[in-house]
């Protein structure tokens, strides 16, 4: 059922084992929540499972000598492209990697763009993957990542990590510390387990499958993480964009599909973020807000088509407006919403513009 209106209700019932549900998530008016989510116990702190601690980067093994490596190229163990060094990756090339090794990248690593993309996979199983060091920089576009357990490591006062028009298949896609960076564009990333943001994260025209895992985790309070032009997806399971504190969360022109929760923050939570037009489409429960800082909050021009309740918000947030919204609420009925929250005004059909442009 469509609401014109959103009932706005002071709540203290709600809190929910969002990355304890293992069940797909199915078609809208199809999916019977789990009865945790039901009960009436008071939010209480993140109740996702935060990726898991990788514990120290791999050792960063033998220094490379500066050139570019060609087709065939084999890096035989852990190597460190040291400082002052820059290592090209020709157009095209396919670079081999012996199982478990890692490439640190302490000075330069440029993959440029071909007709053909250049590729980095193991020769069996799976290798570590690219840590780029205090100080390294790492410029790739239109190289192939596959076959890692960690796609892309930064670490704190890397120079820069960007990632362009590339295809990467990792048990973990990114791991970042606080204080690295990192910028995604027009890349598909397939992951199996939840990606750890810290720092500045910037991703754009991105595709993100998660699989059934959790998604996106930010626990750094001086970091940010924005998201445009995305296609963030899943097959159920765990939460997506997930934070317990952050600067800033940014998320515009996306959509959301194949989660539990698409949004969930807890105490503190961002202290700002800003949503507009996405579409949160199919997902098991909705957002749960459950934590935030002072703001100001917007959600705008979106479209919420969730299996259970839109939004729920308790706990302590800032003041959040919500602006010309398009909601179909799922089997609970109407959004639950504390006093913090503003209805400025809802949309009376979807929000076509909603999505990827």
């Amino acid at each position: 059922m469509r609401l014109s209106l959103i009932s706005v209700v002071l709540v203290a019932v709600g809190a929910v084992a969002c990355g304890s549900d293992p069940a797909p998530v199915q078609r809208h008016g199809s999916n019977t929540p789990p009865a945790d989510d039901q009960d009436n116990a008071p939010p209480g702190p993140n109740d996702t499972k935060p990726p898991a601690d990788p514990g120290t980067p791999p050792p960063v093994g033998t220094p490379e000598p500066p050139g570019t490596w060609a087709d065939g190229h084999v890096v035989s163990g852990n190597i460190n492209i040291p400082a002052g060094t820059t290592v090209t990756i020709a157009a095209g090339a396919q670079i081999k990697i012996a199982p478990d090794a890692a490439i640190t990248v302490a000075g330069e690593l440029i993959g440029t763009a071909g007709a053909t993309h250049a590729k980095l996979a193991p020769t069996s199983g799976t290798w570590s993957g690219l840590v780029v060091a205090q100080g390294g920089k790492l410029t790739l576009d239109s190289v192939d990542i596959a076959a890692a357990k960690i796609g892309i490591w930064t670490q704190k006062g890397n120079v820069d990590a960007t990632y362009a028009n590339g295809t990467m298949d990792a048990n973990q896609p990114f791991q970042m510390e606080a204080g690295s960076k990192m910028s995604v564009s027009k890349s598909t990333v397939k992951a199996a387990a939840a990606s750890a943001l810290a720092g500045t994260f910037n991703a754009s025209y991105m595709t993100y499958d998660k699989g059934t895992s959790e998604g996106l985790y930010m626990n750094d309070a001086a970091g940010s993480m924005t998201f445009s032009d995305s296609t963030l997806k899943g097959a159920g399971g765990g939460d997506y964009i997930v934070s317990s504190a952050a600067s800033l969360i940014k998320v515009e022109y996306s959509t959301i599909t194949g989660s539990h929760c698409p949004f969930h923050f807890s105490a503190p939570g961002p202290a700002k973020y800003e949503v507009d037009h996405i579409s949160d489409d199919t997902n098991g429960y909705g957002w749960m807000l459950y934590g935030s800082g002072a703001g100001p909050h917007t959600i705008s021009n979106s479209n919420f088509t969730d299996s259970y309740v839109n939004i729920e918000m308790t706990g302590t947030n800032g003041k959040v407006t919500l602006t010309n919204n398009f909601f179909i609420n799922g089997s609970a009925g109407a959004n639950k919403l504390q006093t913090a929250a503003t209805v400025a005004s809802t949309a009376n059909a979807r929000i076509a513009n909603a999505k990827p442009r």
